[in-house]
């Protein structure tokens, strides 16, 4: 993952450069701005391996809704904690935050999810990000009755020498 941030960073002082050497901006910028950015591409390359460049594109799809995920109503979010399930369902409150936002990056999720099964024949380059994380981390049922494959086996040293696909289920 550090060479995600560090291409991040790279893009940041690019656009840094730029800006400084741009004689209408002069050096000017909104700071919130360019973090907001710059976090915004951290986000996208560690979590879903998706190079983005906040700072140079002002519209960026995976920026507006990396703004606007978070943002919600006060009354839908408290609705979401206190009422049940049911009633929640029935007003159509089905997420504590902004709904449209909130789509985007599940739909992502999974179109990157269906990308990485289908290319597990096709010998490419695993990602080390966190959808392969979570991918590589997911037990299928069958796997984890079996408790064979949930046990780790003890060293003489006290370490763990050989591990068999230790599967934690909460």
């Amino acid at each position: 993952m550090h060479s995600f941030i560090s291409r991040c960073t790279a893009l940041l002082v690019d656009h840094l450069c730029s800006v400084v050497d741009d004689p209408v901006l002069r050096g000017a910028v909104n700071f919130k701005d360019v973090v907001t950015g710059y976090t915004i591409d951290v986000i996208a390359a560690t979590s879903f391996a998706t190079e983005t460049n906040c700072n140079a594109e002002k519209e960026n799809i995976f920026k507006r809704n990396g703004l606007h995920v978070a943002t919600g109503s006060v009354p839908r979010f408290l609705a979401q904690m206190i009422l049940p399930r049911s009633v929640n369902r029935l007003f159509g409150n089905t997420v504590p935050v902004s709904p449209g936002p909130f789509n985007f990056f599940i739909d992502l999720s999974r179109e990157i999810v269906r990308q990485r099964k289908a290319s597990l024949n096709t010998k490419q380059v695993k990602r080390n990000d966190l959808v392969q994380l979570l991918i590589d981390a997911f037990a299928y049922e069958e796997e984890a009755t079996d408790y064979q494959k949930m046990t780790a086996e003890m060293g003489d040293k006290g370490n763990f020498d050989t591990v068999k696909n230790v599967v934690f289920r909460f």
